[in-house]
């Protein structure tokens, strides 16, 4: 494609001092707050409060956090109709107001407050999405690995005090006065988004017109992106029957058919918005294969899949932390708030990095000096000192693979064009899959070498993944984003 029409359509590059790098830190506080300082922290100690048994509470939570893995099914709706950022709003707004009218119910537990707080997460996903596109339209390549700091920084620090402010306020408000306190927390810190940075939307739909008619002319553009829909849907459902995902014939139902039901709401609409829907599906389905079924993309899709930087071991340490002799106390405080804290300080360090190092190679040298740091609970003597030094040290560095992982992740991506949105979700979403089998592989360690082999075992999978793949990276050079070609030809 002629670079004058992409500069026409796209408009001139806005300079690096013009793109905004710290409202992402407020921008992530509304799914921060909700699922890090709610569904993850206080709603296990609001159920018990209420009766509710751990086993049904275990089943709720898990249901809970289910959207964090497959919200890429819906998520590409914040990338047309209106900008970005409004969508952002919109989801915040939308998932403060579930909540609230959740906490209004009886009880938590029942199915009306479920499947409340499940929409509720849901909305919440959307403001993922959003931040993703929002990141990806930014330019320079310093201000990205800024705004993958704030990002990450902002998750868990607000993360961490939602923990401690909620349930500090559990003990003094009702629920129905708690559920409005939490919506304002969540619906408040979206408004930043009128800070960020985003092209005209009327710019964005003319750029997606001229790539999609210029593949059309290199019969790029094979099949459309249906083989990929129906794929996606097979895998999601084998993969939540093998978690054993609770309520799993209604949620394989729900996926199965609404993108079916969305197509068909196509033909419902006026002929020149289908066509634009139409023009939208066709370039995240071009982009999807463009971006996994490249032999550039396979090492990229490997760092999101490899086990290094997992953080799997952040949600086992509190149970080795006696083994260390550590108290109770100690442990909370290590692992609450200060915790938190620590990540989120990590997080923001990992600016220091030039950004003439890779951000692959510097993702998986800070991986490396991560699992170097967890080794010390594996080598050291079986004292609180050690616990300490220990999980300080693996927290921060932790929090700098976060910051970016991030930045791997809009490296994949490339530019955000007319889906950057859904790519966003789709690559993010792979992340999870580490988190997940890490955490069974830690524990399989602990249960066989204890609180020494769970640390162990972490470090060394951790460590012999990032040695691969960084002396892969190291042994290449700097190449475009896969997804660049799209906009470079």
């Amino acid at each position: 494609m002629p670079r004058p029409d992409l500069e026409q359509a796209a408009g001139p590059n806005p300079s690096p001092e013009k793109e905004r790098s710290w409202p992402f830190g407020l921008l992530i506080a509304p799914v921060a707050i909700l699922s890090n300082g709610l569904i993850s922290g206080a709603l296990s100690y609001l159920l018990r409060r209420q009766g509710v048994g751990i086993g049904r509470s275990s089943e709720i939570i898990s249901l809970l956090i289910l959207p964090q893995s497959i919200y890429f099914l819906w998520s590409p709706i914040t990338d047309f109709w209106i900008r970005r950022r409004s969508w952002l709003i919109v989801g915040a707004v939308g998932t403060a107001l579930t909540l609230a009218a959740a906490f209004h119910g009886v009880r938590l537990d029942t199915p009306s407050a479920v499947a409340l707080m499940f929409l509720s997460a849901c909305f919440g996903q959307l403001i993922v999405a959003s931040c993703g596109g929002l990141m990806g339209a930014l330019h320079s390549e310093a201000t990205r690995r800024k705004a993958s700091a704030f990002y990450q920084g902002g998750s868990l620090a607000f993360g961490g005090i939602g923990i401690f402010v909620l349930t500090m306020l559990t003990e003094k408000f009702s629920m129905g006065p708690l559920g409005w306190i939490t919506a304002a927390f969540i619906a408040i810190p979206s408004f930043a988004a009128l800070a960020a940075p985003e092209p005209p939307p009327e710019r964005l739909e003319e750029l997606s017109k001229i790539a999609v008619k210029d593949l059309q002319k290199k019969n790029q553009i094979l099949s459309g992106p249906l083989p990929i829909v129906v794929l996606v849907i097979v895998s999601l459902i084998v993969l939540l029957r093998l978690l054993g995902v609770p309520y799993f014939g209604w949620i394989a139902g729900v996926i199965a058919v609404l993108p079916f039901l969305g197509a068909g709401a196509v033909k419902l609409l006026p002929k020149e918005q289908a066509s634009a829907l139409k023009q939208t599906f066709a370039c995240i389905g071009y982009e999807f294969k463009t971006t996994f079924f490249r032999w550039r993309a396979v090492p990229y899709t490997l760092v999101m899949l490899f086990p290094m930087c997992s953080g799997a071991a952040i949600g086992l340490l509190p149970g080795i932390a006696q083994d260390y002799g550590v108290t109770g106390q100690q442990m909370a405080w290590m692992n609450g708030i200060a915790g938190a804290l620590l990540t989120a300080a990590g997080s923001l360090a990992a600016t220091l990095i030039p950004t003439r190092v890779r951000t692959p190679v510097a993702y998986l040298s800070v991986g490396l000096i991560n699992e170097a740091m967890i080794a010390i609970l594996w080598l050291g003597p079986l004292r609180p000192s050690t616990y300490f030094v220990g999980a300080t040290l693996f927290l921060f560095t932790i929090g700098a693979c976060y910051s970016l992982f991030t930045a791997v992740v809009l490296e994949f991506l490339g530019k955000s064009g007319k889906s950057g949105c859904g790519r966003y979700s789709i690559i993010n979403s792979l992340g999870n899959v580490p988190v997940a089998y890490m955490t069974a592989v830690d524990g399989h360690g602990g249960k066989l070498w204890g609180a020494r082999g769970l640390a162990g075992t972490d470090a060394v999978v951790g460590a012999i993944g990032a040695a691969i793949l960084l002396t892969y990276f190291l042994t290449r050079k700097r190449t475009e984003a896969p997804i660049e070609a799209l906009t470079s030809t």
